[in-house]
């Protein structure tokens, strides 16, 4: 633990007292030459007793062959190391974030609720649905987007070499915020008759902002309902 103790003590000499600082750490690396949760439990506690940090935020594995589960894909389920966070809880006296593919906010919520952390992060809900929070205060829990952790516009986008760009499959703005995010959307001084054909997830992107720029907008699907190829997920993800 000495880099990481010192490296935080010149941070907090820099910054002072008054500035939150705290740490990102893994819990448990789940490799047969790492530490496991009981060793990161007792190096949480070591950082939490240096009095050097105000929190410490969650994680778990190691890249390489873990990749699947530090960026979790949607073959882990969602919270799926929230008992870690709960055992670092539990050890120290500080506030604790937890992670790990937390893209429900009745989810989110129900942890806060049982004490297993004191705060939610979230990444990849934030990019599929950056409303999210202000959602949930209006209590409009089911127009959420959630993540799928599909891995393809965020971690795809940024590791692919020839694209080097944040983004998300369902959301087009997500990375283009500038152009294309929340409040730049304008009314068409001009409205058309718009017709779409297809009802992918493409097709009703574009019929839901061309409606919104209140053009008279008709869909064509062949198939009896939409989803395009997302509905044919039905018989790979059961009830999703």
């Amino acid at each position: 633990m000495r880099l990481s103790l010192d490296v935080l003590s010149a941070i907090r000499d820099a910054i002072g007292s008054g500035f939150v600082l705290g740490v990102r750490m893994c819990l448990d690396e789940l490799k047969p030459a790492g530490y496991n949760l009981d060793v990161g439990v007792e190096i949480g506690k070591g950082l939490a007793a240096s009095g050097l940090i105000n929190y410490i935020n969650t994680d778990i594995a190691t890249l390489g062959k873990g990749l699947y589960v530090t960026d979790a894909s949607m073959a882990m389920p969602p919270g799926f190391f929230v008992h870690a966070v709960a055992a670092l809880r539990d050890a120290i006296g500080l506030p604790v974030i937890a992670a790990g593919r937390i893209n429900d906010l009745v989810q989110a919520e129900k942890i806060l609720a049982d004490g297993q952390a004191d705060l939610v992060g979230m990444m990849r809900q934030l990019l599929c649905d950056p409303e999210t929070p202000k959602k949930a205060v209006d209590g409009r829990l089911d127009d959420i987007r959630h993540c799928m952790a599909c891995n393809q516009g965020c971690l795809g986008g940024v590791i692919n070499m020839h694209v080097r760009h944040v983004g998300c499959v369902h959301n087009p703005a997500a990375g283009r915020e500038k152009e294309l995010g929340i409040g730049t959307l304008k009314e068409s001084k001009r409205r058309k008759k718009v017709m779409v054909v297809g009802g992918g997830p493409a097709g009703m992107k574009a019929a839901e902002i061309a409606a919104r720029r209140k053009h008279e907008v008709v869909v064509y699907e062949k198939d009896a309902k939409l989803g395009g190829q997302v509905d044919t997920l039905d018989w790979i993800l059961p009830g999703h």
